[in-house]
């Protein structure tokens, strides 16, 4: 493992952040360094790689099947005159004249991208391995997106095949997810505690990224291009002490709701939707379970309904339009069968998910159900909460009770969560 690094820790959303990590390969690229470019999930790596081929450096290696690509990543291949199937590992193995064909195509790629978990076992670092000679890292650099969601042994894996690495996320957002009790940093028991402590680790939920940004050079992106200016304010005073700054092409977006729409709406609804009001929270008591609040499956399907209609109305009813967020599964499952049964034409347009799959997603508005009756260190945890409200580029919608809100909001100032 190299002892030089560069951490890069950003809230400022996809864009900025996948251009920084596009503009770093192909300066290396350009110097003659070979780049690896590693991130938890498939989409991450096919978000960034697509940004590099765009930048200009199409000469790029995609370990995995193409089946596991993006419309971004094909487009920027085929946009730069190549074919995208000669640029997957998988396809390339299967289409090569010969081994030795293979093996130079896989051998002379100066960037390469896969998934954490590829970097750990795919075949084609053993042939890098190979080609660097043994004890020589195959990579000069190793640039991990996504790493402050990496427990510190997947971090690893990336980190291992180069001389060097960057490291990009937000360790403000959600940390790695973790079932193990024993493996968490809260249920470490001396002596094994102490020791690690003494190393500067913790549990496997803290990531690599947050064990090394007090202690290396380190930047924070703040100029974040997914909220507009209202929406920004609250999580910005929050979490990021007033740090972010929208940019000008984000900074005035409204939803494109009509005021024909809007006329045919309540009062409550109008308030709810009015694409003036960036922020906005409804009321909600009752509820019989724990895990589902029936009220707020009911506000959040009728606000649903209506916003839909609105932006159906403009032609705006896009895939990545609305989002609703909540704690739980099964309140998720309870308003999925609400749309369906509400807009069975639309309803998949629909996003209904927990806030750790909403992690690095956007919409332009988000529908957020608490679904607590009562104060929840699970539910109002500072990153969980982060992540929910700096989902949407343009209106949020909060269901919860009044009294809920109220100390979230205190608890936020007085630094308590």
């Amino acid at each position: 493992m190299s002892a030089s690094w560069l951490t890069l820790t950003t809230s400022a959303l996809r864009e900025p952040k996948t251009t920084v990590i596009a503009e770093l390969a192909r300066l290396l690229v350009d110097d003659g360094q070979r780049v690896l470019i590693a991130a938890c999930t498939h989409t991450a790596v096919n978000t960034a790689l697509a940004k590099v081929v765009e930048a200009g450096v199409a000469d790029v290696l995609r370990v995995g099947a193409r089946k596991r690509t993006s419309a971004e990543l094909d487009a920027a291949l085929r946009a730069a005159d190549h074919d995208p199937d000669a640029h997957f590992s998988r396809e390339l193995s299967s289409g090569a004249a010969s081994l030795s064909q293979l093996r130079f195509r896989i051998e002379s790629a100066p960037v390469v991208a896969a998934t954490t978990n590829a970097c750990a076992s795919d075949r084609v670092f053993d042939v890098l391995h190979r080609q660097a000679g043994e004890g020589v890292a195959p990579f000069d650099v190793a640039i991990v997106d996504e790493a402050s969601q990496l427990t510190e042994p997947m971090a690893l894996a990336p980190i291992n095949l180069a001389r060097r690495f960057v490291l990009v996320g937000d360790d403000f957002q959600l940390p790695p997810v973790v079932t193990a009790s024993d493996a968490l940093t809260a249920n470490l028991e001396p002596p094994a505690w102490e020791a690690l402590r003494e190393a500067g680790v913790a549990g496997l939920d803290r990531s690599l990224f947050e064990r090394l940004r007090p202690h290396v050079p380190h930047v924070l992106l703040t100029v974040q291009y997914r909220m507009n200016e209202d929406v920004q304010r609250f999580p910005n005073q929050a979490f990021y002490h007033d740090r972010l700054r929208a940019a000008p092409t984000a900074a005035a977006r409204r939803l494109p709701l009509s005021s024909d729409h809007l006329a045919t709406l309540d009062d409550e609804m109008r308030r709810r939707l009015d694409p003036e009001r960036a922020s906005v929270w409804v009321a909600t008591e009752g509820g019989s379970s724990r895990h589902v609040h029936e009220p707020e499956v009911a506000a959040v399907v009728e606000t649903a309904v209506a916003l839909a209609a609105g932006l159906a109305a403009g032609g705006a009813l896009r895939d990545d339009a609305i989002g609703v967020v909540a704690p739980f599964r099964a309140q998720c499952h309870a308003i999925r069968t609400g749309l369906r049964e509400a807009l069975p034409a639309v309803h998949d347009r629909i996003e209904v998910d927990t806030v750790e799959r909403f992690q690095g997603r956007e919409k332009d508005a988000m529908l957020v159900s608490l679904v607590a009756r009562e104060w929840s260190d699970f539910v109002m945890d500072r990153r969980r909460l982060n992540v929910t409200l700096t989902r949407a580029r343009s209106k949020v919608i909060v269901f919860g009770p009044k009294e809920l809100g109220r100390r979230m909001i205190e608890s936020l100032a007085s630094g308590e969560i």
